[in-house]
């Protein structure tokens, strides 16, 4: 984990070649907060599996160790949150309750363990905390140096691969996409919250953020913003895990 100085930034597309939903442009400010160096591993998430009897998941090309994990859904990720939380003698910050005909989540922000991080935490720390940058590492233009993506049919990298950017993390852009705790609106910037915003209230997909190994480098803008359902997986979206920390 590495700590993230909070501060203010504009969220959102500020070049002017982005989606719709990347606008409005707007101000926010984020708390300190820690974040997971790397997304999560395979290796990471299969002690995980062994621990709990989760079923383990499949991965590109059956590639699995330091590989990035994919094929979990938006609710696998939170599992992992809580159990790690656990494992560390911390209170978890989900609650997920499964009803008949739909998913209840209720999330204890005053909670002291692991989540995901919020859109605007992994916005603020893509950008070196808030910088005006196209690309990962305070980039105007992508460079394979720091990122994957590139159409790379092959898959993925480990996730400790290629160059850290220059707070130290590994592949926010560019390897695989990465879930995040919000709801996704397509509207979310029109009334956000300036202080730590944590999305829209309610809605059915998730955002993920980051583009990956199978898009054309150029598409993984960090503004970027795509979602997937609870249910959702597939073998291009991952996620790194986040704690809100007092600095």
């Amino acid at each position: 984990m590495l700590a993230v100085r909070g501060g203010v930034f504009k969220i959102g597309d500020s070049f002017g070649e982005g989606a719709a939903d990347e606008y409005p442009v707007r101000n926010v400010k984020v708390g300190s907060f820690a974040l997971s160096r790397t997304c999560i591993s395979f290796d990471e998430y299969d002690y995980f599996c062994i621990c709990t009897g989760k079923p383990f998941v499949g991965g590109s090309l059956n590639h699995r160790g330091k590989l990035p994990v994919v094929n979990v859904t938006w609710l696998d990720a939170v599992d992992y949150c809580n159990w790690l939380s656990e494992e560390h003698g911390l209170d978890a910050v989900y609650d997920i309750r499964h009803l008949e005909n739909e998913v209840a989540i209720e999330v204890s922000w005053e909670n002291n363990g692991f989540r995901l991080p919020t859109e605007a935490e992994w916005e603020f720390a893509a950008r070196l905390e808030g910088k005006y940058a196209r690309y990962a590492n305070g980039l105007q233009l992508p460079k394979h140096s720091v990122m994957h993506g590139g159409a790379h049919k092959r898959g993925s990298v480990p996730v400790n691969s290629k160059s850290p950017d220059a707070l130290g993390f590994y592949h926010l852009c560019g390897n695989v996409w990465e879930f995040c705790n919000d709801w996704y609106g397509f509207e979310s910037y029109a009334n956000i919250d300036f202080n730590n915003p944590k999305g829209v209230v309610e809605g059915w997909k998730k955002v993920i953020r980051g583009g990956a190994w199978n898009e054309q480098l150029d598409a993984c803008r960090i503004s970027r913003r795509e979602s997937l359902s609870l249910h959702d997986q597939n073998n291009f979206t991952g996620f790194r895990v986040a704690r809100s920390i007092l600095m």
